[in-house]
């Protein structure tokens, strides 16, 4: 590039080659001729030029600053605006300027063209549940901001009362309910015991003595609204007649398990009835499980089992609120029983789910794994 006939090459570059000839004497007025202007404003070829590229004031009495701003430009180079320009459309954009620095960066000052990005926004609910935890990774963050939102879109986040994403990769961060991130039984926080194991991947049991409390409490919860569970098992457990999760009083029986026996039966129960059971296919113990069951507590209620968002085993059948609460694994009579050595990266408990709100869960619940590369 020619410093001494910058306004050439820009000329030059801007046309892609179509201006070769200065129109009389001047290649502001080539250009801006070829750009569309048909006289020059004020007496000023280089004002007709501003104007053509959607340039209408100057900057600091300067046009030739204006159109420097106009393609991002922000200060001069080599000591020359028009050399800047001109580099711009010959070389392409010069490299992207410094961040602003509060009360520090005085460049252009009263004149810069740009402006403060806004600040990233992530739902409330999300950052509640980061904030909680301590999670400061942005993918953790982006995957929790995106699980809330899709749900909320969904329509199904006001029917969550425990949803535990399981990340973070500790004890403490796995243990936060995200509809109500606080460190109580009443928010339904989990208790785990014994030896589990805690990673990015979610939560493994061992088999031998672990077990997770989650606090809910059927009785407690508005059952005239219905009823779900979900879990997604990312690491098959190798044990068979094991709870994935449940409890049972002595009269009511809630639970579910995916791969009750070697051949891959799946269950689910929400108090009486009798076990819905279905053998997905293909028949494996892995992926989404999920079971829900319609309003009533005395009298008939629609239920249904699912695999990975879609129906498996419908029924018709009552719904009795057990006293005892959920477990990972089984709460028998208050004892923990029936020990997973599965592995788990998503759990929820709620009301009742539509098939499309099931299948919508499953969605939700794979977009935020899949950010996670999980």
């Amino acid at each position: 590039m020619d410093i001494l006939n910058v306004t050439r090459d820009y000329a030059d570059c801007r046309s892609s080659g179509a201006v070769t000839e200065p129109t009389g004497g001047t290649w502001i007025a080539a250009i801006a001729q070829y750009l569309g202007a048909t006289a020059p404003i004020n007496g000023s070829w280089l004002q007709a030029l501003c104007v053509q590229e959607g340039v209408t004031a100057p900057v600091n009495g300067s046009w030739v600053i204006a159109l420097a701003n106009h393609y991002g430009i922000t200060q001069p180079l080599n000591g020359s605006w028009w050399y800047a320009i001109a580099d711009d459309q010959c070389n392409g954009a010069p490299p992207t300027p410094p961040p602003f620095i509060w009360e520090f960066d005085t460049r252009n000052w009263e004149a810069e063209t740009r402006e403060w990005a806004p600040a990233p926004t992530i739902d409330p609910d999300a950052q509640a549940f980061l904030t909680a935890t301590g999670i400061t990774d942005a993918t953790i963050e982006t995957a929790i901001d995106d699980l809330v939102t899709d749900l909320k879109t969904y329509g199904i986040w006001t029917k969550m009362h425990v949803i535990y994403p399981f990340v973070g990769g500790t004890a403490t961060t796995h243990k936060y309910n995200l509809k109500n991130p606080q460190d109580t039984d009443a928010a339904y926080r989990m208790t785990f015991a014994g030896g589990w194991t805690h990673s990015a991947a979610g939560v493994k049991a061992n088999g031998v003595d672990t077990n997770g409390d989650t606090h809910w409490v059927p009785t407690t919860a508005n059952l005239a609204l219905g009823n779900h569970i979900s879990f997604n098992m990312n690491v098959a457990k190798t044990t068979n007649f094991t709870y994935d999760t449940g409890s049972y009083d002595g009269t009511a029986d809630w639970g579910m398990i995916a791969g009750f026996a070697a051949g891959a039966l799946h269950y689910y129960q929400a108090g009486t009835g009798g076990w819905l059971t279905a053998t997905p296919t293909p028949a494996v113990r892995t992926g989404f499980t999920s079971g829900t069951a319609e309003d009533h507590l005395v009298g008939p209620s629609s239920r249904a089992l699912y695999k990975d968002g879609t129906s498996i085993a419908t029924s018709v059948t009552g719904v009795a609120a057990g006293t005892l609460s959920l477990y990972l694994a089984e709460n028998h009579r208050a004892t923990p029983q029936s020990k997973t050595d599965a592995g788990y990266n998503f759990y929820t408990i709620g009301e009742y789910l539509t098939p499309t709100e099931m299948s919508n869960l499953y969605t939700a619940m794979s977009t935020m794994n899949t950010t996670l590369s999980r």
